[in-house]
């Protein structure tokens, strides 16, 4: 089991958490007066070492200042945008980074089919760091055809607009895909056949369900590791990972506070035995620790930090840490997005598609469209902005208390149980009753063995509220009925579960296909035997995760 201590404050937001199985390791989190999270600070598990990480927002909510501190030493990260909100700079610490969307430059006038305002539909045509500018050529279609940099230098596309080959220098990458646009191999080899090359296999979902890594020498290829990974719920994130013999090499757990730990229970050493990524303000893996709570980070920011560009490239002095399937959780790690480290590019899985920091755009079109400017961007701001399924770009998590309750998963769990203490601390003993069951509900469909060992907050009321949650809802009366309530409240956390109904045209003009609605059922078992089901219906939106009129049946 893995602990965790949390403290929430008189809002019921989470104000610290402690994880003693890393030595009394703990997070505590800062707010404005918007309640927004704007300051984490790590304490490892010596006691006395910390790392802050503290960003300054507008009144609109853009990042504009990220600063990192630990003891004396401090990073800054600034950053500054358009009119049309897209990043146009950024300094981290010495280095200097602009991108810009302006008119082409005359050298792509021999490219077939350029397109000369290709950077009005927010495609970068430069991008200059530390004083040295590359520039990009595009087509009618805002497909990358060109580069003056011979490691993004666009190559070819197959006839559905996905990406077959990237660069023209010495470490070219070369991609497959299957019918349905999902990548399943990439490769990365010299002149002389040498290099390495990654195979996947995907679920009905589209999920990375195993990997197959060759090293390639001389144009022979040799099995150098084979990967599977495990879900528990309906997420993109592995709960485990198991090598060819099927042994379980890895288990992704994600914590009350945005940590997620990595337990290995074939590592002998016992302070090997787990690893916690500890995120920024981002998301980006901040810090890594031992299982003892002690720095592990190979980064070179202050405490040895990890660094990054605001699209994600790992600056030079850095090195991420490879997991035992030789990939990493680098930028956005908090959401487990694989990061293919061994590669020049650093393609990185983002769901349904590819994505390389190096250019900020993904390999293949658009499944949605609609999301971003075109069909191969990435969000233009990318310290504001998110795509992470590859499917369609989202607001900032600043705000996440007030919506976390739609996402699914560990997220969702999360912002129920700030729920459960605000509910609490109102008085609402039931409701509180009803969310902290939604805790447990939301853990289950997440995979997450976490177990809450104290909550206490700053309001008595709400504590003793919470520690007798389960046996509320087992006495609770009056005309309520509390399996309905909590059947909802499944729902409302995870939109996801139930399946779709009336798959033909929908009868609600209200709710067109064409919108992204969809009209869904879910079905909720009893534990017991004598408990019965329930059975709701509702209208889930895919692009803006939003449910309406969710009812019993």
């Amino acid at each position: 089991m893995t602990y965790a201590h949390i403290t929430y404050n008189a809002y019921g937001q989470i104000d610290n958490v402690t994880y003693p199985a890393a030595g009394q390791q703990k997070v505590t989190m800062a707010r404005d007066v918007l309640g927004r999270l704007n300051s984490l600070t790590y304490t490892l598990g010596d006691g006395t070492t910390t790392v802050n990480d503290t960003v300054s927002r507008t009144q609109s909510n853009q990042v504009t200042q990220d600063v990192v501190t630990s003891g004396a030493n401090s990073l800054w990260y600034n950053y500054s945008y358009d009119t049309a909100g897209r990043i146009t700079g950024s300094t981290v610490g010495p280095h200097t980074y602009s991108y810009g969307y302006g008119t082409e430059s005359s050298t792509c006038n021999s490219v077939a089919g350029n397109n000369i305002n290709a950077g009005k539909n927010s495609n970068r045509t430069t991008q200059t760091i530390d004083g040295v500018t590359t520039t990009f050529c595009y087509d009618q279609a805002d497909r990358l055809k060109s580069s003056s940099n011979a490691l993004y230098n666009g190559r070819d596309f197959d006839s559905h607009g996905n990406m077959t080959s990237l660069g023209s220098g010495t470490t070219p990458l070369r991609l497959c895909y299957d019918s349905s646009d999902r990548n399943t191999c990439m490769t990365q080899r010299d002149s002389s056949g040498n290099g390495i090359a990654m195979y996947y296999n995907r679920d009905v979902q589209g999920r990375v369900v195993a990997r197959f890594k060759n090293t390639l020498t001389n144009w022979t290829a040799a099995a150098a590791g084979d990967y599977y990974y495990g879900f528990t719920g309906s997420g993109d994130t592995p709960d485990f990972v198991k090598d060819a013999n099927h042994v379980v090499i890895e288990k992704n757990l994600e914590l009350p506070g945005g940590v997620m730990v990595t337990i290995k229970p074939q590592e002998t050493v016992a302070a090997n035995k787990a690893i916690y990524n500890l995120p920024n303000n981002h998301g980006d893996t901040l810090v890594t620790t031992n299982a003892l709570g002690a720095n592990t980070s190979t980064g070179n920011g202050p405490l040895n930090t990890f660094t990054y560009d605001p699209f994600g490239v790992v600056i030079s002095g850095s090195t991420l840490p490879t997991n035992a399937d030789h990939a990493s959780y680098g930028w956005l790690g908090q959401h487990e997005k694989l990061t293919e480290s061994e590669y020049a590019t650093t393609p990185v899985q983002m769901g349904a598609r590819v994505y390389i920091p190096g250019i900020g755009r993904f390999l293949q079109v658009d499944p949605q469209q609609g999301g971003t400017p075109n069909a191969y961007v990435y969000p233009p701001d990318p310290i504001n902005d998110f795509d992470l399924t590859g499917n369609f770009g989202m607001k900032s998590f600043a705000s996440i208390a007030s919506y976390g309750s739609i996402i699914p998963g560990p997220i969702g769990m999360a912002s129920a149980a700030v729920s459960a203490a605000a509910y609490a601390k109102a008085g609402d003993r039931k409701q509180a009753a009803i969310m902290v069951a939604t805790v447990a509900a939301a853990a289950v469909g997440a995979g997450a063995a976490i177990k809450v060992a104290q909550i206490t907050t700053k309001a008595a009321p709400a504590a003793k509220a919470l520690s007798a949650g389960f046996k509320m809802a087992k006495t609770a009366s009056g005309p309520v009925n509390l399996s309905e309530k909590l059947t909802m409240n499944v729902v409302t956390a995870n939109p996801r579960i139930g399946h779709e109904i009336m798959k033909d045209k929908i009868k609600d003009p209200s709710f067109k296909r064409i919108l992204g609605w969809s009209k869904m059922q879910y079905k909720h078992e009893p534990l017991t035997g004598k408990g019965k089901t329930v059975t709701v219906h509702y209208f889930y939106n895919k692009y803006t995760r939003s449910i309406r009129q969710l009812k019993v049946k």
